[in-house]
């Protein structure tokens, strides 16, 4: 895998992350772009997000009809998602982190992911996919990587 080059953008937060684990990248500014460059074969791949993957496959799959979806490789990188609240709203942040927390303890959040991201799960079929995991440096010492209910469960 690190002998292959990927196209990532030139400003996003996961393209440092792909560089200090070792990964050859070719740096894109142009999102359109890095599509012509996979086409045109001057990048090896384009590693995409569980939730962008299959509608930007759907969205290019005409216009560039020699672009598939790799079936049996995936990569997996903690990239969390964080809301932020205006310091001045600090009972917003709580009412949010409370709700998101009786949300995990009783179900109901995982019900809610699986509801709108289901269905993208089950295409990417990661159970049968060889996973490559590797670190991202760039996460505080804060980022609660022990508390795997927070996490997506790539295998369970």
């Amino acid at each position: 895998m690190h002998k292959l080059s990927a196209g990532l953008g030139s400003q996003w937060s996961i393209t440092p992350v792909f560089e200090k684990n070792g990964f050859q990248v070719a740096r894109e500014s142009d999102y359109e772009g890095l599509f012509r460059l996979l086409a045109q074969e001057q990048i090896d791949y384009f590693p995409r997000g569980l939730n962008e993957i299959f509608d930007e496959y759907e969205q290019r799959k005409l216009q560039l009809p020699d672009l598939h979806i790799e079936e049996s490789l995936a990569l997996y990188v903690p990239l969390p998602t964080y809301f932020f609240v205006s310091p001045t709203k600090p009972e917003l942040a709580e009412r949010i982190t409370s709700g998101l927390e009786a949300m995990i303890k009783d179900g109901s959040f995982e019900k809610l992911f699986l509801k709108y991201h289901g269905e993208m799960l089950r295409k990417a079929n990661l159970r049968q996919r060889k996973l490559f995991t590797f670190d991202n440096p760039n996460l505080s010492p804060e980022t609660p990587l022990n508390r795997k209910q927070l996490w997506l469960k790539a295998k369970p």
